[in-house]
């Protein structure tokens, strides 16, 4: 493990699957948020079948986001010759500011026009408990930048959001710096210090979990570059049966605790890592989709859900199909919806992971009269 990598010969292909497992983790949460969300209310017995019980919990995709954040990041700052502290960090900041800005001001025009209709279709206390909380408020343009460009990231408010999706920014924001610090701390002429790693995992797992997923998601980075594949075939048996056994263990007995929902976001991650049939199909064309729209699809789903479904729940009642018909029509079309959403979204999330370094180099140009960064590591 201590021995030297190659960084110049290191094939982005090889981490291709990260991004197909984000890309069916958002799927999860969109199919999740709708299922529990919308169709439950109406057809709990279609939503509540056991062998749906994995492929709706959003909360663990959630978590299996944290996890790959901090796996993708360790990987760039790792595999690079240059290190910047300040420029990482505020060009992560610009990063994920450019898609939430266009996705707040989607939802601020969806509600200056009346689109939204989560809370006429919230007329139960269960509704009004998820639902009928969303965009209850007067929309102001102030208010809408305000929140896409400080409030999202540093001062996130439940109650009063233009977009549930992102409670996870402040996190992902302290995540990627907590990254940064420690990569540009202790990362230093390729030299790793496992036991600092270990500690801090140990501690955030009991602290933070949200931070153990940022910090285990750079042990399984570390890990990754060096061991590059377990090639033993009982090896790889073991790795899919694991794999299997968390979706099961979930299905029949899921976490209650921010702990239980790390710890297996982290184990089918290092399984994907190191299982060649699992990192196949994570890195087939659909997942490799998948992952190119799955920032777009997690900050649309809501907008699409509190619009398009909540008129469906209230509208499709009245053709007479049933419960069941009016579910499925309802979850099809909101999936496809929330995919042709992301689709046509996704140049935004190109262009802010073109731009945003671009953007941080002359802030920070400007901010200190330098003509070049003083690089870290």
């Amino acid at each position: 493990m201590s021995a030297s990598v190659n960084h110049e010969v290191m094939p982005k292909k090889r981490f291709e699957f990260l991004d197909g497992i984000r890309g069916w983790a958002a799927l999860i949460v969109v199919f999740g948020h709708t299922m529990v969300g919308v169709i439950a209310l109406d057809a709990p017995d279609f939503v509540h079948q056991i062998y749906l019980k994995f492929i709706t919990h959003a909360y663990l995709s959630v978590m299996i986001f944290f996890v790959l954040s901090g796996y993708v990041l360790s990987i760039s700052q790792i595999l690079t010759t240059k290190r910047n502290l300040a420029i990482t960090t505020v060009a992560r900041y610009f990063r994920l500011l450019i898609p939430v800005f266009v996705v707040t001001v989607i939802a601020y025009l969806f509600l200056k026009m009346g689109f939204f209709y989560n809370v006429e279709s919230s007329t139960t206390e269960e509704a009004k408990s998820w639902l009928g909380r969303f965009y209850t408020f007067s929309p102001d343009i102030i208010d809408a930048l305000r929140f896409a460009f400080f409030d999202t990231f540093f001062n996130y408010d439940g109650q009063h959001t233009y977009n549930s999706s992102l409670w996870t920014m402040p996190v992902e924001m302290m995540g990627s710096i907590l990254i940064y610090s420690y990569i540009a701390i202790f990362r230093v002429m390729d030299k790793i210090y496992w036991l600092v790693a270990a500690v801090l995992v140990v501690y955030f797992y009991n602290v933070s979990p949200y931070m153990f997923c940022f910090m285990a998601g750079y042990m399984l980075a570390e890990l990754k570059i060096r061991q590059r594949n377990f090639t033993n075939g009982i090896t790889q048996v073991l790795l899919v049966l694991l794999f299997i056994g968390v979706i099961f263990y979930d299905t029949f007995n899921r976490p209650a605790t921010d702990q239980g929902n790390c710890l297996e976001a982290v184990i089918l991650i290092f399984c994907i890592s190191y299982s060649q049939p699992l990192m196949h199909f994570f890195s087939n064309s659909f997942s490799k989709y998948l992952g190119r729209i799955s920032f777009s699809l997690y900050l649309i789903q809501i907008v699409v859900i509190c619009s398009w479904s909540s008129y469906l729940r209230i509208h499709l009642p009245a053709y007479g199909f049933g419960i069941y018909v009016d579910a499925i029509i309802n979850l099809i079309s909101t999936i496809a919806i929330c995919i042709g959403f992301a689709h046509l979204l996704t140049p935004v999330d190109i262009a802010a992971v073109k731009y945003s370094k671009i953007i941080a180099r002359k802030i920070l140009y400007i901010k200190t009269g330098e003509t070049k960064p003083v690089e870290i590591g």
